[in-house]
């Protein structure tokens, strides 16, 4: 869901939700009233904690993953010491999509570190 007349390019903090294909529940279950993570989970949340030393104007904050879906907040366009950098290189203004993009990829990549991975080996749909 997005905001009609909000501009997305702006920097600031900003809340994402990532859920699964067909919402099934990859990432665990729920046992009582607590989510029990399985390796999957456990993956998106560290791929979530790595993400600001792959991105350097990106910082992470809270997060929390769920059976089927995940949470977090990222903060696009802070400098490492905090100052707000509105431009790229290019002189284009950075987004927050490309980045949460960037850790849809990190969890989707082909390896041995991946939820994309992980689940192939266990004939399950891949994140989407």
């Amino acid at each position: 869901m997005r905001l009609d007349d909000y501009d997305y390019s702006q920097e600031g903090w900003y809340f994402v939700t990532i859920c699964t294909q067909d919402r099934r529940c990859m990432f665990g279950e729920i046992i009582g009233d607590r989510v029990q993570l399985n390796d999957a989970g456990l993956m998106v949340g560290s791929w979530w904690r790595k993400l600001a030393g792959k991105f350097p104007i990106v910082q992470t904050d809270e997060y929390v993953v769920m059976p089927n879906h995940f949470h977090g907040i990222i903060n696009v366009g802070a400098a490492p010491c905090g100052r707000p950098v509105t431009h790229n290189e290019s002189g284009q203004p950075y987004r927050v999509a490309p980045y949460v993009s960037g850790y849809r990829t990190l969890v989707q990549n082909d390896d041995d570190q991946s939820v994309h991975s992980w689940c192939k080996a266990r004939r399950m749909a891949a994140v989407s």
